[in-house]
């Protein structure tokens, strides 16, 4: 999962990931990172339109999101 989070942040690209928050709550959520850490990223969360940190433990499933195409037309 490092390896993906460090091309994202690399790259600018866009990841949507499936959270578990401390509360016992899921969530699909379209992010941006801003940094990586060893336990945390922050990063800006299109979901609340806000910076947030996750925890790393908390992630249950990361990819990068799919890109939106433009019709022609």
């Amino acid at each position: 999962m490092k390896g993906l989070l460090l091309n994202a942040l690399a790259m600018n690209k866009p990841l949507e990931m499936i959270y578990l928050s401390e509360k016992g709550q899921f969530s699909q959520r379209v992010i941006v990172l801003e940094e990586v850490g060893d336990t945390h990223i922050k990063a800006f969360c299109k979901l609340r339109n806000q910076h947030c940190f996750f925890k790393l433990s908390n992630i249950l499933s990361i990819r990068l999101a799919k890109e939106k195409r433009k019709r022609v037309g």
